[in-house]
């Protein structure tokens, strides 16, 4: 009841957690012209350079190859900011953690809302190349809109569990950093999934099943049965993992932060 009670009072708290991300994100820029929308055009440019460049490579159409890219690269980073941002949740927020009487849910969902309001801006990504090339685009695209969701439900899952446990053991943060670098490359985000002749070796990978549970929607696809299901499974096992840590655990991270 008292775990219970911690995410009840969190989830209560939305106003405060909602107004300070907003606070975090706008002074982050301050003093920026363009602020956020730096990284929407850091994003346009690299996807407009590397799509060029890969869709000779994999020998694809342009028009095929560019919304590919586009919606891989923002589900992507969407996928790893949780990872990375959910692991550094309690660190980065030693100082208040010591001094105020907040669930640490709470926490959690400060995070979790930072990124999505970041995850926002990634959206004027995907415009132009929507409306550049609009065969793409088509009403499946709604079913990105639960796949999003289920982000947002492990993010908040990945925060509590990561969190706490890299508030203990440190190093879990370079390692995890590290480990999102190698799977960025071992996901078929740039290149395509159909060019590998054996699926095991991007069936087994959990990241491929995320990302195509948002891609293949905005591509005009719908995602498999398979997809949902590895997706599904993560999911519970992700937060049955995160509410024993946090039940057995709890009491002992503002001694470990």
């Amino acid at each position: 009841m008292s775990m219970f009670n911690d995410f009840k009072a969190a989830a209560l708290a939305w106003r405060q957690w909602l107004e300070m991300s907003l606070t975090e994100v706008v002074m982050h820029y301050r003093r920026s012209i363009l602020g956020p929308f730096w990284l929407v055009l850091n994003n346009l440019v690299m996807i407009g350079a590397l799509g060029m460049v890969y869709s000779f490579v994999f020998n694809m159409n342009v028009e095929n190859y560019m919304p590919f890219l586009a919606v891989g690269l923002v589900a992507w980073n969407f996928l790893s900011s949780f990872v990375t941002g959910g692991a550094g949740t309690f660190i980065q927020h030693a100082s208040v953690l010591k001094n105020v009487n907040l669930p640490l849910p709470f926490y959690s969902f400060k995070v979790v809302c930072r990124l999505v309001i970041n995850f926002a801006h990634d959206v004027f990504v995907l415009l132009p190349v929507m409306l550049i090339f609009p065969q793409q685009a088509s009403l499946t695209m709604f079913l990105a809109i639960p796949a999003l969701i289920l982000y947002i439900i492990n993010g908040v899952a990945l925060s509590i569990l990561l969190g706490m446990l890299c508030s203990r053991f440190r190093d879990m943060q370079n390692v995890i950093s590290n480990f999102m670098q190698i799977m960025f490359f071992f996901t078929p985000i740039f290149w395509p999934a159909s060019n590998v002749s054996k699926p095991l070796i991007y069936e087994a990978n959990i990241f491929y099943h995320y990302i195509e549970i948002v891609r293949a929607p905005f591509l005009g696809q719908i995602p498999t049965l398979t997809n949902w299901l590895v997706v599904g499974g993560v999911t519970l096992v992700l937060w049955v993992a995160a509410i024993v840590v946090y039940y057995r655990y709890r009491w002992r991270v503002v001694h470990t932060i």
